[in-house]
């Protein structure tokens, strides 16, 4: 198999776990949700989580799932202060409407989360209505502290589907410690863009290899004005990675197997 049979075999069925989409008051995007979903069908994905910090996307989820039979798009909730901030009322709205990823606030609230290595009391509520849903939860942007202080209520919890959203440069001591607490590392390929350059895939390689792939997701996490398509950004980090020396079967449990479990798909 040639490689470019080869990109295309990993990435029919893959799900994206992070996608951004218009509307946006903050950032300037090139893609509204509707063509984001368009794409990832002609690309044959299985799916995507459509994320936004200012509101649920749950509905809007919804709506594509049913325009495009097949393709499982999921809403999600960051609980930045315009969505609600970390409040059970918002994580349990955004929920019952049906979204399956809860993720920690990305805004300065982020910095509130914990105390010590406790968490607060609110967002330890927060976790107690994510695990009694059965969804999916981030620790969004909050620093390593308090990403690991979720990670251990999240393990006393014995919640099944964490994901820790790395940060770069990659840490790989800090990938590590925190993996060993149930979570998943998700590496986002939107800094490896030529608009970011923060990042290389042949860091995400290394780290993928010292945390071990199966701890380890790759999302787009693309939607930029400046960006291609999320399936399209998808279809680069697969080959990307490949070049960069990861297996063929590392690179689909990095964008099948393990988002699609963390969806609720597998």
């Amino acid at each position: 198999m040639n490689r470019t049979d080869q990109v295309e075999s990993i990435l029919r069925g893959a799900y994206d776990l992070r996608v951004h989409a218009v509307p946006d008051s903050k950032v300037q995007r090139r893609f509204d949700a509707l063509d984001t979903a368009r794409y990832a069908h002609e690309y044959q994905l299985a799916g995507f989580t459509l994320v936004s910090g200012e509101y649920s996307t749950a509905p809007m989820a919804q709506a594509l799932s049913r325009i495009y039979p097949g393709l499982k798009v999921a809403g999600a909730v960051v609980l930045d202060r315009a969505a609600g901030g970390v409040s059970v009322a918002a994580a349990r709205t955004a929920i019952d409407l049906g979204a399956k990823l809860v993720s920690m606030p990305y805004d300065a609230a982020a910095h509130s989360i914990a105390v010590r290595g406790r968490l607060s009391l609110e967002a330890q509520a927060v976790l107690e209505v994510v695990k009694d849903s059965g969804v999916a939860l981030s620790t969004g942007g909050a620093d390593f502290e308090d990403s690991l202080a979720v990670a251990r209520a999240a393990g006393q919890l014995e919640m099944g589907r964490l994901i820790y959203p790395a940060v770069y440069p990659v840490n790989i001591e800090k990938a590590k410690a925190i993996a060993d607490h149930g979570a998943v590392v998700e590496f986002a390929f939107a800094p490896c863009m030529p608009s970011s350059s923060a990042a290389t895939c042949d860091d995400i390689a290394e780290a993928v290899n010292a945390v071990g792939a199966a701890r380890c997701i790759v999302s787009s996490g693309l939607g930029g004005w400046q960006d291609p398509s999320p399936a399209e950004g998808l279809r680069m980090a697969i080959s990307a990675l490949l070049e960069a020396g990861l297996s063929e079967e590392q690179v689909s449990v990095l964008v099948k197997a393990n988002p699609l479990r963390l969806a609720g798909i597998a």
